[in-house]
């Protein structure tokens, strides 16, 4: 490290907040599905920062290599977890071969404890876990088969994210796994929520007990990049170290990508791919090779595409294919569903990954929402050609996590029998406390939806000037431009299609012609580091790159000390030149020091 004079704190995230001015009130609402609709974009787009940001990570470690000892000091960023409260459950211990016993009474420490952050298990023997868990998994095929024997049901469980609670009230309400009660969890066990270690050992133990009763997925936050972007690796890091994060990506890397049950049901996290694959092609993808991004002097192959696609793709209403707005997969319609399924000689599709208001959806039947019934007996008879000559219950959404990022949805979960009748349970289950510090307390939806937008605004606030200014009709110099122009430009720049000129009274002051002042809108928008609230035009420069930037600090701070040198800040800046539009490049990384070296 440099000497103390030549040195720059790192900002903690939870210390640079969003300012707006007066003008984005409370609003009554009559249409909490309009607020909803506004969530769900707001978190594709968060889907799409994160994949760009794993993109960028995977780059930068392909430019530069952390020798050994850096790695080995790694170490969780700090201002997510109170570091304070990690303590170690004493009384936890795995003995092989495990007994149901053990794993109840761990279930139960987690849930007594669930007031601070524990070290779940001893190390090694949570290390042990996961190796024996990545060695079962590694020799089972991409597509594995599953039979409900008589007398058993086998619950269907979406994303968890890390919200123990969620998991917890499962179990009180359905029983715990048991070689007549199983259970298929769909992926994205992890990252979002604090309790990811503890979510994976209690269904890594539970697997290893009843190997034949409870099954696992992969989901697109299994993954090493995207699990970096997000809260898994901080988590894993302040509770055990590198090495542990290691062991659960190898493990994540030998999951399965889909189950079919009774012959009938494709349950994979994320949904179907732009090519007709059978499930013969699925097993031939080479699912230990795969990763988000790939190195620049590379491509792709297309098995993995397929396997990119079964993770992160989404269904839409109208008929075809296109692009995914979260920046991998697509999203398909119930024609391609339809001939999946009538490919392989399946009836139903059930699958995760998206945020659902009421924890299930049936995505294809626009007004439907059964949550009893049975599967269909044979494939869809017809691949649709029109949207009024849809097949029913093709396709199943489940979402397992309740009151999501503290919002307002419900949770949801599929129990099947032997002979595939169904029953969807729905629930709400408040956390006890939420561990990770620094997150805002919503009183609504609403509330959530006008701060996320705010930060979005306030990301891209240099770019909606330059669109404003461009599109300034008056020509006059009175920096007014009608709403449809400024609804025009946020759905432009920001590319969120939502209804900006509904939005517009919400959020900025619209005068007697109908006209918005934009100049003054953008003005009222600015980041404030918490005691030196006169920089915050400084912090308005740093805000959109806040990520990219505390990425390549944690990567060059090797003692985590929070402090880096001059030399190491240039070089990281550098690094961040070559992966920024030339416009939004530092010009001069030194002067860029001492400003922020306060």
């Amino acid at each position: 490290m440099g000497a103390k004079n030549s040195v720059v704190e790192v900002v903690a995230a939870n210390v640079i907040v969003v300012e707006r001015e007066a003008l984005l009130k409370a609003h009554p609402v009559d249409d909490d599905l309009r607020h909803w609709h506004i969530w769900s974009q707001l978190d594709m787009h968060d889907e799409a920062t994160a994949v760009r940001l794993s993109k960028f990570m995977r780059n930068l470690m392909d430019l530069v290599v952390p020798d050994a000892a850096i790695r080995d000091s790694d170490t969780a960023m700090s201002g997510e977890l109170d570091l304070s409260s990690v303590k170690l459950h004493d009384a936890i211990h795995m003995d092989w071969p495990l007994k149901a016993s053990q794993i109840e009474e761990m279930i139960r420490d987690f849930e007594l404890s669930a007031d601070a952050v524990h070290i779940p298990l001893p190390r090694e023997s949570y290390h042990k876990l996961l190796v024996q868990s990545t060695e079962y998994y590694a020799a089972q095929p991409n597509v594995i088969p599953l039979q409900i024997p008589h007398g058993c049901t086998l619950t269907v469980v979406g994303d968890l994210h890390g919200q123990l609670h969620d998991l917890l009230y499962i179990f009180k309400t359905q029983g715990l796994p048991s070689p007549t009660n199983w259970y298929l969890f769909n992926g994205d066990l992890v990252d979002r929520g604090s309790c990811s270690v503890e979510i994976c050992a209690i269904v890594l133990a539970y697997q290893s007990l009843f190997p034949d009763a409870v099954h696992v997925n992969r989901g697109n936050h299994e993954d090493e990049f995207m699990n970096s972007v997000h809260s898994f690796r901080q988590e894993v890091l302040v509770k055990y170290d590198a090495d542990m994060f290691d062991a659960f990506n190898a493990l994540f890397n030998a999951l399965p990508l889909a189950h079919v049950v009774n012959r009938s049901i494709f349950v994979v996290h994320g949904g179907l791919s732009d090519a007709p694959l059978t499930l013969a092609q699925i097993n031939t993808i080479p699912r230990h090779e795969y990763h988000l991004h790939v190195p620049n002097d590379r491509r792709m192959s297309e098995e993995l595409h397929w396997m990119q696609d079964l993770l992160w793709s989404d269904p839409q209403v109208p008929l075809g294919l296109a692009t995914s707005r979260r920046g991998a997969g697509v999203v398909f319609g119930p024609d391609v569903c339809a001939a999946f399924l009538r490919l392989n000689q399946l009836k139903m599709v059930v699958r995760s990954h998206e945020v659902i208001r009421e924890g299930f959806m049936w995505t294809f039947d626009v007004d439907e929402v059964t949550a009893d019934g049975r599967v269909p007996e044979v494939p869809p008879s017809h691949v649709p050609l029109d949207m009024g000559d849809v097949p029913e219950s093709m396709l199943l959404t489940l979402f397992s996590c309740s009151n999501y990022c503290h919002d307002s949805n419900r949770g949801g979960i599929l129990v099947l029998d032997a002979v595939l009748n169904y029953h969807i349970h729905t629930y709400s289950v408040p956390p006890k406390r939420s561990l990770i510090r620094g997150l805002p307390a919503f009183r609504s939806i609403e509330d959530h939806n006008r701060h996320n937008i705010m930060q979005l605004l306030l990301s891209h606030k240099s770019k909606l000037a330059q669109a404003f200014a461009a599109l300034d009709e008056s020509k006059a110099s009175d920096n007014m431009v009608t709403v449809d122009t400024w609804a025009a430009v946020l759905r432009q720049v920001l590319e969120l299609d939502l209804d900006w000129k509904e939005l517009a009274p919400r959020m900025a002051a619209v005068d007697a012609q109908g006209r918005i002042n934009y100049v003054k809108f953008l003005a009222s928008f600015r980041a404030v580091y918490e005691g030196h609230r006169e920089w915050h035009g400084v912090f308005d420069a740093l805000y959109p790159h806040r990520k990219a930037l505390e990425a390549i600090f944690c990567f060059f701070d090797r003692d985590q000390s929070g402090q880096i040198s001059m030399d190491e800040f240039k070089r990281g800046c550098l690094l961040l030149n070559d992966h920024l539009p030339s416009p939004d490049r530092w010009k001069d990384p030194i002067a860029l020091f001492r400003d922020i070296d306060m």
